[in-house]
């Protein structure tokens, strides 16, 4: 009975032992494997974590890069737009157009002459000069409708004319000017003459006449738009009554003491003139100019040299 039990026993220990060997075994594999896995599967968790907020933090910096472009890029085109309104308004704002009035007082450098009232046979002046003589009122002396007058002159002693500066002419002027640009300005001079010579030997339609063509150049930035002082020069050229005079005494037989006369040298029609001064713009809309000029005037019967003081205001349109 014993050796029964015990034989019986012997197996179901044996048994249960076995299983208890292999429950630690696949307990000990599961453990291994768990724990091998785990990093495993923790690493590439932490590795897509990192590679997220390294994309977000990439796209984060494009973005804020995109946007300070886009800014700068916006900023640079509102302040090229604005430039380029700016230089728009700033070409337009000088008048093109110029009218105004203008002045000037001729002082003509005369050549020097004797017997110059006297005329030859054809009633023409017998001085090379071309000079001739008026009355202070302004007529022919001698007369060319009496012959008897010229001959009455006492040779050497017809009148005179001393060479140097003398007052002539003065000039009242209408000037239109037009800028072709910022600085130049290109118009007319058209007015009447003043004090000028009225006797024969002129034509009529040059006697009061001023007609003058005039480039002006005007120096500094924007000077026609800028407030203030700028300097400036012209030329000129056209036709013009041109002369100047001075009293002289002729004695003639048979008449007691001088007789008064205005000696006269002419020059012209045609004349050419050089200037400059100065231009004083009061606002973009009015300017005064103070200037002085140098002309020469040629033709029949003589040159002419002078100079002059010029004024000049004009308004812009």
């Amino acid at each position: 009975m014993r050796h029964d039990a015990f034989r019986w026993s012997v197996p179901v220990v044996s048994a249960f032992t076995l299983a208890q060997l292999l429950g630690g075994t696949a307990s000990a594999q599961e453990d291994d494997s768990g724990s091998e896995a785990a990093p495993e599967s923790q690493e590439p968790s932490g590795a897509a974590a990192a590679d997220e907020s390294s994309s977000d933090s990439s796209k984060k910096e494009q973005s804020d890069d995109s946007s300070e472009h886009a800014e700068s890029s916006g900023e640079k085109s509102i302040d090229e737009h604005v430039d380029a309104e700016l230089g728009d308004s700033e070409h337009e704002r000088f008048a093109r157009v110029w009218i105004g009035v203008a002045g000037s007082l001729d002082i003509a450098f005369t050549g020097s002459g004797n017997d110059v009232c006297r005329l030859d046979a054809s009633g023409n002046p017998a001085n090379s000069q071309g000079m001739r003589c008026t009355t202070p009122h302004n007529e022919d002396f001698p007369a060319r409708a009496n012959p008897m007058q010229n001959t009455a002159l006492v040779p050497g002693q017809a009148g005179s004319l001393d060479g140097g500066p003398k007052v002539g002419d003065v000039r009242f002027l209408v000037a239109a000017d037009y800028a072709v640009t910022r600085a130049i300005l290109v118009g007319l001079r058209a007015g009447y003459v003043f004090n000028t010579y009225m006797g024969s030997g002129r034509s009529d339609f040059l006697q009061r006449l001023h007609l003058e063509a005039r480039g002006t150049y005007v120096f500094g930035r924007d000077p026609l738009a800028t407030v203030g002082f700028a300097p400036v020069a012209f030329v000129g050229a056209g036709i013009a009554a041109t002369d100047a005079h001075a009293a002289t005494g002729v004695s003639m037989f048979g008449v007691r003491g001088k007789t008064p006369a205005d000696a006269w040298q002419l020059g012209g029609p045609g004349f050419v003139s050089l200037g400059g001064g100065a231009r004083y713009t009061f606002s973009p809309r009015a300017a005064f100019t103070l200037a002085w000029k140098a002309s020469l005037a040629f033709g029949s019967p003589s040159s002419l040299l002078t100079t002059a003081p010029e004024v000049a205001f004009q308004y812009g349109f």
